[in-house]
């Protein structure tokens, strides 16, 4: 006779990813509902071998299009597709502008390449006159 897990195999549902621009959805492994809107985020992470030191995921339902509510992913049964944005991390805590100039080429950093930049291009430029 087939075990009780065996049964409920039938009532799991998978919660579905993609990201924008993409056409089809692709089912989160290991993650069914109900489940937590940190374990999608993790398993998209995962799935998708994106860093999470480094990128934001901005999950919205593709049956609302709207930001996707945690309590979707709580109702039994349930099949829920998500759409997912990825937005750079930005660090708000202290210390945070170093990582920008580290990560985005911001601050002091980028106007030091901006000058030297400009010396190569005058050079070239002066040579290529002469």
């Amino acid at each position: 006779p087939p075990s009780s897990s065996d049964s409920h195999l039938f009532a799991v549902m998978p919660v579905q990813f993609k990201f924008r621009g993409e056409k089809a959805f692709r089912s989160l492994l290991n993650v069914t509902t109900p489940c937590t809107l940190q374990r999608v985020k993790t398993a998209i992470y995962e799935q998708a071998r994106i860093s999470d030191a480094t990128t934001d995921l901005h999950l919205d339902s593709n049956a609302t299009g709207t930001t996707l509510d945690p309590k979707a992913l709580l109702v039994e049964d349930s099949l829920v597709q998500v759409l997912v944005r990825r937005t750079p991390k930005a660090d708000t805590q202290l210390g945070g502008s170093l990582a920008l100039d580290d990560d985005f080429g911001a601050g002091g950093d980028l106007d030091d390449d901006d000058l030297a930049m400009d010396r190569v291009v005058q050079q070239h430029d002066v040579s290529g006159l002469g």
